[in-house]
């Protein structure tokens, strides 16, 4: 992960806000411009997708509601204990908010410009359904900074990084998604984030039942074992209430689960630390490549592409 540090984000890190362009106008993700004066350099992000974003471009906010094992990943900030929390008793404190005096908020509902637009100005990013919704928030988020360049050449090397991995995959793998939640096992359809990456480099192509577009379906080991995948990856989302080693003796005493291709072959593949779902920022995409790819398939991959193997990948294709 440290080489990811350095070939992805090697930028990231050493930002300076340039003031040319400023004053500028700029448009948010739901189509409401902001007068800037000068680049914002105090932020509070109240999502996880928010603070991706401001990780990706090399940000440091003053603030978030973001997970802490996601602000104690190093991928996305080398130190984040300069990070306040803002949450309150239930979301954030418009309190806490104002205490650190942001000038420039970013959410994601229209009902936080009606609250927090009298603190700073409210910046609501767009729909992160997609890694193309991924890119296109980078961009426009890039421009509350005068970044474009940056964000240009960090999205140059990320579809290098996943055009190799897709080139020198044989993409004849099925991949699933699952996690457990409090009654059923959930299983990320094709619309996912994660499966609209997965599928650049294997088969993750489950729809959703209901012929809807949503992120998951519910359904028992018995549903997973129709589909059958070659791996899976497996995530807590439970929010903590039940523990990895309790989920697993769970699955462990169910003789369905225990007829899982994947159970078999050993190939279900557990999430490392926080899953932040990729549409958070291109730093939790090349997390999940780097990850999974080399488990996915480790007759190909040592080990995560590094710049050297990027390049000569990409040179002979």
């Amino acid at each position: 992960m440290k080489k990811l540090i350095s070939i992805l984000l090697g930028l990231l890190f050493t930002v300076t806000f340039a003031q040319d362009g400023f004053p500028r106008t700029v448009v948010d993700g739901q189509g409401r411009e902001l007068v800037l004066e000068q680049a914002p350099t105090r932020i509070v992000a109240l999502f996880n997708g928010n603070l991706g974003t401001l990780a990706t471009l090399g940000v440091l906010p003053v603030g978030t509601l973001a997970n802490q094992e996601m602000l104690d990943d190093p991928l996305y900030f080398e130190d984040s204990s300069s990070i306040a929390s803002v949450r309150g008793e239930d979301g954030y404190s418009a309190e806490l908010i104002a205490a650190l005096e942001p000038d420039l908020i970013m959410g994601g509902r229209p009902e936080h410009v009606d609250e927090l637009s009298g603190i700073a100005p409210v910046y609501l990013s767009g729909s992160l359904n997609s890694l193309e919704d991924t890119i296109v928030e980078l961009r426009r988020a890039s421009t509350l900074f005068g970044l474009e360049d940056d964000a240009e050449a960090i999205i140059g090397q990320f579809e290098d990084r996943l055009a190799a991995y897709a080139l020198a995959s044989p993409g004849d793998v099925s991949v699933m998604f699952t996690g457990l939640r409090a009654d059923s096992i959930a299983v990320r359809t094709q619309n996912s984030t994660d499966c609209s990456l997965l599928n650049q480099i294997a088969m993750c192509d489950w729809p959703d039942p209901t012929g809807g577009t949503s992120w998951s379906f519910a359904t028992t080991s018995e549903g997973v074992l129709d589909l059958n995948p070659d791996v899976i990856i497996y995530g807590n989302w439970t929010g903590g209430d039940i523990s990895n080693d309790d989920i697993f003796t769970r699955l462990d005493s169910d003789p369905l689960w225990q007829e899982l291709t994947a159970v078999q072959n050993d190939r279900v593949l557990i999430t490392p630390g926080y899953n932040n779902p990729i549409a958070s920022s291109l730093i939790g995409a090349t997390k999940i490549l780097d990850t999974f790819a080399p488990q996915i398939y480790p007759e190909v991959f040592e080990g995560p592409l590094t710049s050297e193997e990027i390049q000569e990948i990409l040179s002979a294709n």
